[in-house]
């Protein structure tokens, strides 16, 4: 999902990869990367075990994707079921840490009823995404309500 807002399967998931895993790679924010690991780890680990994540962990505070400030969350798991319920889980603890904060404190984070997530995607699933001539990304729009903005490419990778 390129950005939070409605439901479908999106921009965030891939095709299952080597051993039949799927997996995603969302961008966090410091103050949500701190809410989705939870005090002592304990939000992660119950994401690990509710969603059946055969992998999900969060780059360490500094540890930024090229170019950015955002902390990388990678998820792993048997089927995009799991990993939806994690983009689910994930979204819910941003539209709680958005209500929670006012103004300058929520920037990035987007506001009540426009939450802002982003996803790191291999330049053939934009492709993907996008469709012939755009129809693809235009149904996912229509369908799911959501807001998908598609950024420059940025560092190196497939």
């Amino acid at each position: 999902r390129a950005s939070a807002g409605g439901r479908g399967r999106g921009a965030g998931e891939s095709s299952a990869g080597e051993g039949g895993l799927s997996g995603l790679k969302l961008l966090l924010l410091q103050p949500l990367a701190v809410a989705v690991i939870g005090k002592n780890g304990n939000v992660i680990a119950e994401l690990r075990s509710s969603c059946h994540a055969r992998k999900l962990s969060i780059t360490d505070k500094g540890d930024v994707f090229p170019g950015t400030d955002f902390r990388v969350l990678t998820a792993h798991a048997s089927d995009a079921e799991h990993l939806d319920r994690i983009v689910d889980k994930v979204i819910a603890l941003l539209a709680e840490l958005v209500k929670k904060r006012r103004g300058d404190e929520s920037k990035g984070l987007g506001s009540e009823g426009d939450l802002k997530l982003k996803t790191i995607m291999p330049k053939a699933a934009v492709g993907g995404l996008i469709g012939k001539t755009g129809t693809k990304i235009q149904e996912l729009r229509e369908q799911s309500g959501v807001k998908i903005s598609i950024s420059p490419r940025m560092g190196r990778g497939p």
